[in-house]
């Protein structure tokens, strides 16, 4: 099982890279890794109550297999990364290096479905943590749909507003990790609700948030150089 450390840093580190708002990926110049067989049931389907989501995408792969863009932030802090030894520990056929930094990873569709399980799991303990927890008291109920495009998180307004609260960017963060590697575009529609009234307190489409904050922050270093 994945560890909720890993989801929370892998997150961290795949708005960093959205943030950048990087082109399309070249061509890749190394890789490697061996199969490692691995089977898994599919994930379970999220909160009936929130808009049903869209089919999950095919993604484009020869004979069947799976690839995954990933993005070159994920693996910036190992200076002597290694793609054939990266997918052989992860159980995945291969892993390429491409020009723009970002690593293509190949997998089976068991592999990938195995993954996103995990994930999902760790996803869905993490938001049942959230709710109520002593962290975020405030917070009542998190509800999401199946592909976690749609999150809504309910809370007591008075203490919400009073507490510097990034909840919502946790999820965000979460929910397009899992989209990543299911193949989805990263795309995650955020609603936070007074539990009491219904009414909506904000709303945001991730990672829209995240881009226009990295693209303040990279006009603020140039204006201090």
């Amino acid at each position: 099982m994945m560890k909720k450390a890993f989801v929370i840093a892998a997150a961290v580190l795949l708005i960093v890279s959205l943030s950048s708002c990087s082109g399309g990926s070249s061509g890749p110049v190394s890789s490697g890794g061996e199969e490692s067989p691995s089977s898994s049931q599919p994930a379970s389907v999220g909160d009936p109550s929130q808009p049903e989501a869209s089919a999950q995408p095919e993604i484009p792969a020869q004979n069947g297999d799976v690839s995954i863009n990933l993005p070159g932030d994920f693996f910036e802090s190992d200076p002597d990364f290694d793609p054939s030894a990266y997918a052989q520990k992860q159980g995945f056929i291969g892993a390429a290096v491409n020009e723009d930094g970002s690593v293509t990873v190949t997998m089976t569709k068991e592999r990938q479905q195995e993954l996103l399980t995990d994930l999902r799991e760790e996803i869905e303990n993490a938001f049942e943590e959230l709710a109520g927890g002593s962290a975020t008291p405030y917070v009542t109920n998190i509800t999401c749909d199946e592909n976690f495009t749609h999150i809504v998180m309910e809370v007591e307004r008075e203490a919400y507003e009073a507490a510097a609260d990034m909840t919502p960017v946790t999820l965000g963060f979460s929910a397009m990790l899992y989209q990543k590697f299911s193949g989805q575009e990263p795309h995650c529609n955020i609603t936070v609700k007074d539990a009491a009234t219904g009414e909506a307190i904000t709303n945001a489409v991730y990672p829209d948030p995240i881009r226009r904050n990295g693209a303040s922050l990279s006009q603020r270093k140039k204006e201090a150089a």
